[in-house]
């Protein structure tokens, strides 16, 4: 959690160890969500030495693998 809480251009972050599905099990153990001001930021943000090692440290945690996703918030 700290290398991305140094990530640059990061807005907030919020993550669970208990994703829990909805009559079904979770095939997830863990769900976090960055917030960036655009797809630029965020992009910008993983280019970084910061990103990079932040990247370079997820297997370290995420043996199973990982799923990412970006989307736009609707209001």
């Amino acid at each position: 959690m700290p290398l991305v809480n140094a990530l640059p251009g990061l807005g907030s972050f919020r993550y669970s160890l208990e994703p829990r599905g909805l009559g079904a099990d979770s095939p997830y153990f863990c769900v976090a969500e960055l917030e960036f001001d655009n797809a630029d930021a965020l992009t910008a943000a993983l280019d970084s030495e910061q990103g990079k090692a932040t990247v370079g440290d997820v297997p370290n945690h995420a043996t199973g693998g990982i799923t990412l996703l970006h989307y736009e918030l609707s209001s």
